[in-house]
Parts: structure tokens; sequence; C-alpha cells
């Protein structure tokens, strides 16, 4: 049985989500968080039904309800299902308000005899433990602390609890002895091939799952984890509806134009089905060129509009995505108005461009937001 996470993306490295009963251990480089994740793996468990026990030993446990309410979740009527194990407020000295409390944290065999008897009363629930690192920073040893996660991750799938680990990847010495503990390892890193990413998670290895070679970059928002695009060029010929289509793909949009004729740039923001891009479309006309150029730095991929009742501006099209295809990006081209009907399909659209059969072709109207986002739909296809 697999346990959906809630982020699509990652859903798909695993097959589907995790395996019930399974260890998973998210590995973050210095500068990376990946308590979103985490939190956003929780929401989704609590609000299916399961029970979650979550230790915390580096911030209070209202800091995480707190950080869950900032991402919009309304997570007062799911803490029956949720219980916290504090493990912080005896090591700074403060006054806890949980049921369950580590009074001395920096004594590993209390934790580890509150941890036995919590795993041998429970099954079937969801446990994290945030964070491992900050275990090994308070205890020192390494070693011994590999011992009792092991014993704890064992205990764990004879009683069907999904374990989850937040780990900072700080120089601990043999790092990999750590993670071969674990049933799967999920990394969170920094994009270092492309400046205007920020982060990105990527599948390690599941047990349970073929491997999947991909970066995924995220941005965390309202609504927990979202995959994250942050440059999608969109450009065509002149009257071609760039406007519209960056208007109908956003949840907010401006445009500069004068006498309805866009003289600068469209920049929109989307934020659909797991994902989130920011859309930026130039002028068609020949004398903005050098801003089309300007724009396709840094851009992950391309939407080519063309109008397809206007055959005649084909041309002017291939010279557009001549421009970005000089750097490599992928694109798809969007064949608005559809609705009229001196309108080309996509096999005559193909034809007249000389478009190879890997081209995707999407119809679509534009103005009236029709089947607009099956074209940025198979963009991503291609980006991740």
């Amino acid at each position: 049985m697999l346990l959906p996470t809630g982020i699509p993306k990652l859903d798909e490295l695993m097959g589907g989500g995790i395996e019930k009963g399974a260890s998973i251990l998210f590995s973050c480089i210095p500068g990376v968080q990946g308590e979103p994740l985490v939190e956003h793996l929780l929401y989704t468990r609590l609000n299916v039904g399961d029970k979650c026990t979550y230790l915390v030993n580096n911030k209070k446990p209202s800091d995480v309800k707190r950080s869950m309410k900032d991402l919009g979740w309304d997570i007062e009527s799911l803490e029956k299902k949720l219980s916290f194990i504090d493990s912080y407020s005896g090591f700074m000295g403060i006054q806890g308000e949980e049921k369950y409390m580590i009074s001395d944290p920096s004594n590993l065999e209390d934790l580890d005899s509150m941890l036995m008897e919590l795993f041998s009363k429970i099954k079937n629930q969801v446990f994290i433990f945030d964070s491992l690192s900050t275990l090994i920073d308070v205890h020192g040893n390494p070693k011994e602390i590999q011992e009792k996660l092991i014993k704890w991750v064992l205990l764990c799938k004879k009683r069907d609890i999904t374990s989850v680990y937040l780990f900072t990847r700080w120089p601990y010495g043999d790092i990999k002895t750590i993670e071969n503990i674990f049933d799967a390892v999920i990394n969170l890193k920094t994009m270092e091939e492309r400046v205007i990413f920020s982060q990105y998670f990527e599948l390690s290895r599941a047990n349970w799952a073929k491997p999947v070679n991909k970066r995924i970059p995220f941005k965390v928002a309202m609504g927990g984890v979202h995959v994250y695009m942050p440059k999608i060029l969109v450009t065509g010929p002149h009257n071609a509806g760039k406007s519209s289509l960056v208007e109908a793909l956003s949840t907010k949009s401006i445009s500069v134009d004068r006498l309805g004729t866009t003289i600068a740039l469209d920049h929109g923001k989307t934020c659909y089905n797991g994902f989130m891009a920011e859309l930026f479309g130039t002028p068609g006309q020949e004398r903005f060129d050098p801003i089309i150029k300007l724009l396709s730095g840094e851009a992950l991929g391309v939407l080519l509009i063309i109008d397809s009742t206007q055959p005649e501006t084909f041309t002017r099209a291939k010279d557009i995505i001549s421009m970005t295809k000089a750097k490599g990006l992928p694109y798809v081209v969007v064949a608005n108005k559809q609705d009229l009907p001196d309108a080309l399909n996509p096999a005559q659209i193909r034809d007249k461009m000389k478009l190879p059969d890997e081209v995707k072709i999407i119809p679509v109207v534009a103005t009236q937001k029709k089947d607009v986002f099956k074209a940025l739909d198979a963009l991503f296809e291609q980006l991740i």
C-alpha cells in the first residue's frame, strides 16, 4: 500500500507515494529547508484520516503548527489526530505543553526508552522525527545514534509505522552509512546550472520504486510545496494572442500596452495542480526582437503561440522560435483562435510550418481559456 504525500511530482517519482511502514530520510544540504515538504506530507496524511506523531527537538511544537497555518492549512480541525513529542522545551529550560515530553533531551537513553515504548503501543501511523541532525549535534556520537536508528526503523516497520526523518547534511563523517539505514532517501539541494532556480528535490532511491533520475524544482507558498517553473517564455507573431494566453493561464497578470497592442511585456503567475510558474510574454513585432532574445535568457521553455487563421505569419513564428532554440529551449506550438471558421487544424499547421513529429501542437481558444492548460501541461512534460 502506498501513501501519497500530497506533492504530485514527489509521489510520481516514488511510483505513487511512500510504501506503508517504510522509513524515509529527507536529506538536505545546509541552507535548504525540508520542513515544508514534511509538513505537506503530514497535512495530507492527517486529512485522509491517518494518525501522526511528530517529534521535534529544534523548535517548539507550536512553531510547527504556526508554520502550517502560514501555508493556509486549517490545522486546528486535525489536531485530534496529531500528537507531538516535545524534545525541545526541556533542553531550553522552558515549560512545555505537550502530553509527551522528554525532560532531558541530552540523555539519549531517555529518548530511546520513550520511542521504544511509543512504537510498541501504536500501529498504522506516520511518525516524523525533526530533526536527526539536531540529535547528532546534541549527542555528538553518530555511531551510537546509528545503532538506535536501526532499532527504531525496524520496530516501526514491524508495526506498520511509516517513519519520516529530517536531516541536514553537515560534515558528520560517513553520511552514506546513515542514509543506508532508510528504505528511501529524498535529496534536497540547490540548483547550480541555472542561478534562477533556488532549490529542488530528487529521489536518491526508494526500495519499492524504480529509480528516476529527475530534479524537481520547488517553491513553498500558500498551499504548501509547488513544483516551480520560474520563467516560461510566451512568444509569437504580432496579434497571435500572447496577452490573452498569459491572462488565461494566470491567477494574476499585468500587461503594458498602447492602443491594445503590447509594447513591452506581459507577466503572469499561474498556480494549479501542484505547479507554480512565472509567465513572460513578449511583443511580436520585429523591432522588439532584442527583447525576445533577452527574455530567453534563463527561460526554461517556450509557449510559441500562433494565429491559426493567419498562415502567412508562420514564417515569422519559426524565426522567433529560432531565436530561443539557439539556447536549447523546449517548446510547444499553441494554435490559437480555433473557434474561427478558417482556422487550420494541427495537422495542417504542422505541414505548413514543416514541424517534426515530436513538436506538440495544442489547439486553443485563449480568449475563452479553452484548452490553454493542455498547452502548459505539454510543455511541463518536457521540462519535468
